[in-house]
């Protein structure tokens, strides 16, 4: 019976506890977006890389200077390879969805382009560009 005496103080334990579970969760989410939002930011590529290479090869600040322009051509082949399998990525969603709306009645049609439309003006969380518009699909058909 003591226990239900106490049930107050049991019950701000028990928020408390709830409290800094969430906060420390909100937290985690938030540190884990800002790093994956820096490793896709490619201006910080050629610096990470030098780092790592110092590191790990013990370079001299001339190693450096002489390794930096292989560094950035090889960067810079990354950067072109992540832009095209983004751009055949949003070509196959567009695809995808042109190929949804032609089987769709048309109030569906309507139902999915506000959809998609809400979709694009949201902020992707690792800063890449909104989904293809399907008019944008369209005219690319005709």
């Amino acid at each position: 019976m003591s226990l239900f005496r106490h049930w107050k103080s049991i019950l701000l334990v028990a928020l408390v506890f709830v409290a800094g579970a969430a906060c420390g969760a909100v937290g985690t989410v938030r540190a884990i977006q800002r790093e994956y939002r820096n490793k896709l930011d490619e201006s910080t590529w050629t610096p990470r890389t030098l780092e790592w290479l110092r590191k790990a090869a013990s370079l001299t600040v001339a190693q450096e200077e002489e390794l930096r322009p292989i560094i950035d051509d090889a960067m810079m082949q990354m950067k072109e390879l992540r832009d095209g399998s983004e751009a055949k990525r949003k070509s196959i969603v567009k695809e995808l969805l042109l190929a949804v709306a032609i089987k769709l009645p048309e109030p569906q049609q309507e139902q999915l382009k506000r959809s998609i439309i809400e979709a694009m003006e949201k902020p992707s969380p690792w800063g890449g560009a909104g989904m293809p518009s399907m008019e944008a699909g369209r005219s690319n058909r005709k």
